[in-house]
């Protein structure tokens, strides 16, 4: 089998920026910065179209095993031949494209549009589903639930079968928990940090636009109050969720933190906490490999 044969690309389209990585089966694939290995056979899901059947055929000699992380860019140049053939141009011929997109309709039919131009592939696209590879979604109607939310559940269950709570703090922030069996129990938006900063400056005459951030509960300067008020918001809501899940289920579940201002919101938690910032494409990978199985 060449390389050709043996990598996945996997894209993470989000609102704001697009984060990718390469799956290898190869033990020398380079600097790995997410794995997930030995895909249990206990997962199980549905995909539509012709299901990654080039995939399939070779699953029983390759367990994709390692992401390795490419550079992030801005979602809107998806639309850009030069951004696309600078970040991916080089990569031989993948076995499939993957991807997770909440950007619309436009952006995914760019990169289909180049993906089938540059390597002859129809790309993947996931969707929320009722049930799969072990997660069941509780949404009454379950293709609203956001894909990367999804995709991220997958990841979750797959690599930590035990109770555990989701939180995404990107352009949103959304938080999710699932039981030990898989069951999806609901979850919650809210706005993410840059979006209650711009909301402040926009809807109020004389407040700023706060970029930076104050790890500190009391400001003495309004940028810097706005950057603790949003950042304190934030952490209040994780930590009220996790406590309402843990009266729920009667036990504290796991709690893994994701997305771009993970890194800012994250310590100011008096919790314990995860960092698993490449999350939806792990859950990507998961996908990929296990295409055909059945609840």
């Amino acid at each position: 089998m060449n390389d050709a044969d043996s990598t996945l690309l996997l894209v993470d389209i989000g609102n704001s920026r697009v984060k990718w990585g390469i799956a290898s089966n190869a033990p020398d694939f380079g600097s790995t910065q997410s794995a997930i290995a030995g895909v249990s056979d206990r997962l199980s899901g549905q995909q539509s179209e012709p299901v990654l059947d080039r995939v399939d055929s070779h699953l029983s000699a390759v367990d994709f095993c390692q992401i390795k992380i490419g550079e992030p860019f801005p979602t809107q140049t998806i639309s850009s031949d030069k951004i696309l053939s600078s970040m991916w141009g080089e990569i031989p011929s993948p076995l499939q494209v993957m991807v997770s997109n909440v950007a619309g309709l436009d952006i995914a039919n760019q990169l289909k549009a180049w993906v089938q131009q540059r390597w002859g592939l129809v790309p993947q696209f996931a969707c929320s589903m009722v049930k799969g590879y072990g997660v069941n979604n509780a949404y009454r109607y379950p293709e609203k639930l956001g894909v990367d939310r999804w995709v991220a559940l997958i990841a979750a269950h797959h690599a930590c079968p035990g109770p555990v709570c989701v939180v995404d703090c990107g352009t949103a922030i959304t938080v999710d928990a699932l039981d030990a069996e898989g069951n999806h129990l609901g979850g919650v938006i809210a706005p993410g940090l840059m979006v209650m900063r711009q909301s402040l400056a926009g809807g109020t005459h004389a407040l700023p636009n706060a970029e930076d951030n104050f790890h500190h509960t009391l400001a003495i300067e309004t940028k810097a109050a706005i950057a603790s008020g949003t950042l304190q918001a934030v952490a209040g809501l994780i930590e009220r969720c996790i406590r309402e899940i843990t009266s729920r289920l009667g036990s504290k579940p796991r709690l893994w933190v994701t997305g771009g201002d993970a890194p800012a919101i994250a310590p100011l938690l008096e919790i314990p906490f995860e960092l698993k910032p490449e999350l939806v494409l792990e859950g990507l990978l998961v996908i990929a490999c296990k295409p055909s199985l059945i609840l």
